[in-house]
C-alpha cells in the first residue's frame, strides 16, 4: 500500500483473488504481452489495479525469462529478476515475460484491486494524438517500481526500476 500511496494514487480497497504461484520451468515458457485487467473485471465494479510480482528464484537459476514492461510514453524496460525483487505497477501497463532459455524461475504474482478506473482523455506528451488518462495523473515516464525484499521490506527501499 505504501508504494500505492507515493506514486500511484490509486483507489484500492482489497486483494483481488489469490496469490498465484507462478513456475516457468520448460524450455520457451513464457507470457506474452499481456494487461492485467479484463472486460469480466467491470461486469462486477470490481477491477486488478496494482499488480505485485515477486521473484522467487535466483537470477543464476535460469537463462532469459526477463520481465519486461512497456510504458505508455513508448519506453520499454526489461529487468532480470533476482530472487526477493518485487516489482509494482499500474494493472494496465503491458508486460511480459521473455522465453525461459533454461533453468527454472518461480515467481508469486498479486493484484490489489478497487473500483473501475476514472477514465477520460487527454493529449500524448508529444501532442501527437489523444491518450487516456486514469485517475492516476502522476504518471510519468517510468512508473513501475522495483524493491529488493530478500533483506528486508520497508518503504524507503523502493525505487524506480533500473535506479
Amino acid at each position: 500500500n505504501c508504494a500505492n500511496e507515493n506514486h500511484f494514487n490509486l483507489e484500492l480497497s482489497r486483494w483481488y483473488e489469490k496469490i498465484q504461484f507462478t513456475v516457468y520451468n520448460a524450455k520457451h515458457d513464457h507470457y506474452n504481452w499481456h494487461i492485467d485487467v479484463s472486460q469480466d473485471d467491470l461486469k462486477n465494479n470490481f477491477v486488478r489495479k496494482l499488480s505485485i510480482v515477486m521473484c522467487l528464484s535466483s537470477k543464476d537459476d535460469y537463462e532469459g525469462g526477463e520481465f519486461e514492461i512497456y510504458y505508455p510514453h513508448g519506453l520499454k524496460e526489461t529487468k532480470k529478476l533476482d530472487y526477493g525483487d518485487v516489482v509494482v505497477f499500474p494493472s494496465i501497463i503491458p508486460h511480459k515475460v521473455r522465453p525461459i532459455k533454461s533453468g527454472k524461475r518461480y515467481s508469486l504474482v498479486g493484484w490489489y484491486g478497487g473500483p473501475p478506473f476514472k477514465w477520460h482523455m487527454g493529449l500524448s506528451p508529444n501532442g501527437e494524438g489523444p491518450l487516456l488518462i486514469t485517475e492516476w495523473t502522476e504518471f510519468n515516464s517510468r512508473q513501475s517500481y522495483f524493491a529488493s525484499v530478500a533483506e528486508s521490506v520497508d518503504a524507503p527501499n523502493l525505487k524506480f526500476v533500473g535506479s
